[in-house]
């Protein structure tokens, strides 16, 4: 397991007011502390809080965080981008989805969720949350439990205005979400899907101003929340989300035999679970782009519909308003097309 004693030292890199020097032997310290984690697991946990921790000190202004994120991609078994991280080693083989109510999440998350004034707006349809999620030796396993868009929204809402809201247990170690550690908070599992056409092109949308997360950013290609409508199928909540986002936002359909399990993924900004998805329709980029123009219900969405050559797969062509898992979906993208 990795040794406690970060704490401290993640404790004095987000300290306003603390000396540089003394800034800078914490940051060295936690260097140390991750070549020392004995596992790619439990070096992706420590990851995770540095990553954490540099949206804390970027907005408490503090001059480190580069250098945590810095610290958090180098040398990485696992895909860590600045907004992401894979939350399990790299996927293969099927999705195996257990719906059960519960566990709870963290009593004090949770109290503190109930007492926000955040609007959320109307309960339309069940949302489910993590509560486990393991590499088996040959699929992924996880486990949801239902909850509610008002509980996963403010929770969200709650992390962004503040990233060190949620940061701490209530003895003072620094919190380990699942399954970076056992912590249960109240998000809403997702799928985030890339899309390569038949033309060897990648499809990405800008979000419109009214979607709820991250309005006018480029996303490659989109997200979608698993829903009641996603189980009781043959194919697992994650692949049939994919679809049907899909259809939603696109207006056509993609066989499932097209649709691919790529990666997990820890959001960090909303601190959220999710899948990455690759969908590969028999479609060209301009068949994509002329079905979400004339037949997608939910095409309202997005604002714009671009794609990029497979050649030239960088998601920082889009520029800096990019949807924060983008760049790890593509290089989930990236590695599953050099496999062996």
């Amino acid at each position: 397991m990795v040794p406690l004693s970060y704490d401290a030292d993640l404790d004095q890199v987000v300290e306003v007011g603390i000396h540089a020097d003394l800034r800078n032997a914490s940051l060295y310290a936690l260097g140390g502390q991750l070549e020392a984690a004995g596992n790619a697991a439990d070096q992706q946990a420590l990851r995770m809080l540095l990553l954490r921790a540099a949206r804390i000190a970027r907005s408490r202004g503090i001059a480190v965080a580069d250098s945590l994120v810095g610290l958090a991609i180098k040398d990485a078994c696992w895909l860590v981008t600045p907004g992401a991280l894979e939350a399990c080693s790299p996927l293969g083989g099927p999705i195996r989805v257990t719906l059960r109510d519960g566990p709870p999440v963290d009593a004090l998350v949770q109290a503190r969720v109930e007492a926000l004034r955040l609007s959320a707006g109307p309960e339309l349809e069940t949302k489910y949350r993590f509560t486990a999620l393991n590499r088996g030796p040959d699929g992924l396993d996880v486990t949801l439990a239902p909850t509610t868009w008002t509980s996963a929204r403010r929770f969200h809402a709650a992390v962004q205005r503040d990233p060190g809201w949620a940061s701490k247990l209530a003895d003072g170690r620094w919190a380990k979400p699942v399954p970076f550690g056992d912590q249960l908070l109240p998000g809403i599992a997702v799928v985030h899907a890339i899309i390569l056409t038949s033309d060897r092109q990648v499809i990405a949308a800008e979000r419109s101003r009214e979607v709820n997360y991250a309005p006018l950013h480029w996303s490659v290609s989109f997200e979608e929340q698993l829903n009641e409508k996603d189980f009781g199928h043959d194919q697992d909540a994650f692949t049939v989300a994919a679809r049907r986002g899909f259809y939603e936002e696109f207006g056509a359909d993609v066989p499932t035999v097209d649709v691919v399990p790529l990666a997990s993924v820890m959001q960090v900004d909303l601190l959220n679970l999710g899948v990455v998805m690759l969908l590969r329709p028999a479609m060209t980029a301009s068949d994509i782009r002329d079905s979400w123009q004339s037949a997608a219900r939910d095409g309202w969405e997005a604002n714009d519909v671009r794609c990029f050559p497979l050649d030239d797969l960088a998601a920082a062509n889009l520029g800096t308003q990019l949807h924060s898992t983008s760049e790890l979906r593509c290089l989930a993208l990236r590695r599953w097309l050099s496999r062996p």
